[in-house]
């Protein structure tokens, strides 16, 4: 390739930059191949943010079975919970 250090300063850090934002957009591009990986064939729903206003910046969700409650994730302000199923074959 070319030698980038024989380039102005300015123009070196703009190709620094845009390296950079060329970085993240492939982290997102895996990440989003990877959700749709896991929800092809699903049925999918969000559940949104139970915490409103004030109050506890986590809150844990659980599973009850016939014994006790399992803690299963922890959602706080902002967050959104994905839940896939799988499709029922009829």
């Amino acid at each position: 390739m070319h030698d980038t250090k024989k380039l102005p300063k300015w123009a070196q850090q703009m190709l620094a930059d845009k390296n950079d934002q060329i970085d993240r957009l492939e982290r997102e591009k895996e990440r989003m191949e990877k959700a749709h990986d896991v929800l092809i064939g699903r049925e999918w729903f969000t559940i949104p943010n139970p915490i409103n206003g004030d109050g506890p910046e986590y809150r844990s969700l659980f599973v009850l079975t016939t014994n006790h409650a399992q803690p299963v994730c922890s959602i706080g302000k902002g967050d959104i919970l994905l839940v896939g199923r799988k499709k029922n074959k009829q």
